[in-house]
């Protein structure tokens, strides 16, 4: 009997060493950061390494409207949880985070909830991938790109040889129509998304990349996308993504505070899909250099002619999805951001990510709209489209 529990013991060794061995391993690599931290949250900058994001030295401010309890005077009518009524209530009941509304360069609400402020950080998912299509723009304008049409091999030659490459172009990564490979489904911690989220090593991840659908017709919001987008400015600038944005944009449009976009690891590559932390505030700041068509009082810091295609969309691209709004209409996805096209001059220009994080920009109006959600914000989305079309025409009314 002794005999045989002492082989018993040995086996057991055999079998627990390597499987500490597993999980120290395991814990390292990104599914055992999917277990531990499970999907995103708003503040994972803090268990990402991060680059930092100066602000500028003479920052924009906004003027401030006298009180005029817009919150209360604003009603909205939902079709689902939390129920209909005052703007103030609505954030208090919903899982928002931050709601302001500016209009002619003057907050007139801004209202932060669960313990949020002016100085909290809130985070990007998809919202990010419309700064990258700015700082594209900007490359474009310097000629360190030379056109959209070019083919991605032009600028990432170590892609070549990858399926579908030797025929992919920049312009379908803005559209997300590049028909890369996708994930079957998002949720399991095997997902391709998850190691894009969570792994330490976004360029050998790109690298493996090969296209499915070689239709370029098809809308996919695509991680890696972005990514390839991301990686093209860095190779072309000579320069990280941050320091690209800190020059071109994030200084020159006057931002108050500092940002953080998150990294793969220490000193790591930007995650260009996400993961781009500011304040509500210096969002806004974004969207009025949108707004104005990329000018400031001093220069014009986005190219006018890049712009000019997002207030004048190619509608014959795809349609791409079909909103639940106060009006019903459609929303095109082009070359980054969401538009409603459907008027000479779109309704609305509007830079979208997961969980509630929006900031919408109404050019008729004069109007910007930014508002953040917590991981939560998915269980509002029969709302989140209607409801400003729902301020701004109250906005309108009550002139």
């Amino acid at each position: 009997m002794k005999l045989k529990s002492e082989g018993r013991n040995l086996k057991n060794s055999l079998f627990v060493f390597p499987l500490l061995a597993s999980l120290v391993s395991f814990s390292s690599c990104h599914l055992g950061k999917v277990f531990r931290y499970n999907i995103i949250g708003v503040d994972d900058y803090k268990i990402f390494s991060n680059r930092t994001i100066a602000p500028a030295t003479k920052k924009f401010d906004f003027a401030i409207a006298p009180k005029n309890n817009l919150g209360e005077r604003i009603q909205i009518k939902a079709d689902c949880s939390p129920s209909s009524g005052s703007l103030d209530y609505f954030i208090d009941q919903s899982p928002t985070l931050a709601l302001l509304i500016i209009r002619n360069d003057t907050i007139l609400y801004e209202k932060y909830s669960k313990g949020y402020t002016r100085e909290s950080y809130v985070t990007t998912g998809s919202l990010v991938k419309s700064i990258i299509n700015l700082m594209i723009g900007i490359a474009v304008n310097e000629g360190k790109i030379k056109s959209i049409n070019d083919l991605v091999i032009d600028y990432l030659p170590e892609m070549k040889g990858r399926p579908g490459f030797d025929k992919l172009r920049i312009e379908s990564l803005l559209n997300m129509t590049s028909g890369l490979k996708e994930s079957k489904n998002l949720a399991l911690p095997t997902s391709s998304e998850f190691k894009y989220y969570y792994g330490s090593n976004l360029n050998r991840y790109v690298r493996k990349q090969k296209v499915t659908d070689f239709s370029g017709q098809n809308f996919y919001s695509h991680t890696v996308t972005t990514q390839l987008l991301n990686t093209i400015l860095e190779r072309v600038t000579g320069k990280t993504p941050s320091q690209y944005l800190e020059e071109k944009i994030w200084a020159k449009m006057g931002a108050e505070y500092d940002a953080l976009w998150s990294l793969d690891k220490p000193e790591g590559t930007e995650k260009g899909f996400c993961c781009f932390n500011a304040r509500p505030i210096d969002f806004a700041r974004l969207g009025k250099l949108v707004l104005d068509r990329g000018k400031t009082e001093t220069e014009q810091v986005l190219p006018a002619e890049w712009l000019n295609r997002l207030y004048n969309p190619d509608t014959t691209l795809p349609h791409i999805i079909k909103s639940k709004l106060e009006t019903p209409k459609d929303d095109y996805y082009f070359h980054n951001f969401w538009i409603d096209p459907t008027e000479s001059t779109p309704r609305f220009i509007k830079m979208a990510g997961i969980y509630g994080q929006k900031l919408v920009i109404f050019p008729k109006e004069h109007l910007i709209i930014t508002t953040f959600s917590d991981r939560n914000g998915l269980k509002i989305r029969c709302q989140e489209e209607d409801i400003f079309y729902q301020i701004a025409n109250q906005i309108k009314s009550s002139e």
